[in-house]
């Protein structure tokens, strides 16, 4: 696959796979099934984000960044999101080095 920055990064042309669009109503079970856990903190990352150039791109120390303040961001109930702190003792609890946390 050819990922250059001049290619559109589209939906069909990342998914390998394609389902069958469902008629109808469906069944209660499946909207049970279907929706995020009620008992439990969640995040939303949408299929246009996960199929980016750039997510698929990021290093593995990045990866483990985004997923610490994610998971911060469920710690507080997903309300705080401008507000979060996150120490570098939580990073560097969380498998991060010290050098590769980066301050904006």
């Amino acid at each position: 696959m050819n990922d250059t920055l001049d290619v559109e990064n589209t939906h069909e042309r990342n998914a390998s796979v394609k389902y069958p669009q469902l008629k109808g109503r469906t069944s209660r079970r499946s909207r049970k099934f279907n929706r995020p856990p009620s008992n439990q903190a969640w995040s939303w990352l949408t299929s246009e984000l996960i199929n980016s150039l750039a997510w698929r791109s990021m290093s593995v120390n990045c990866r483990k960044l985004i997923d610490r303040l994610l998971l911060e961001h469920c710690n507080h109930g997903g309300w705080k999101n401008g507000r979060l702190v996150c120490t570098y003792k939580d990073f560097q609890e969380y498998g991060l080095t010290r050098n590769k946390i980066v301050i904006f």
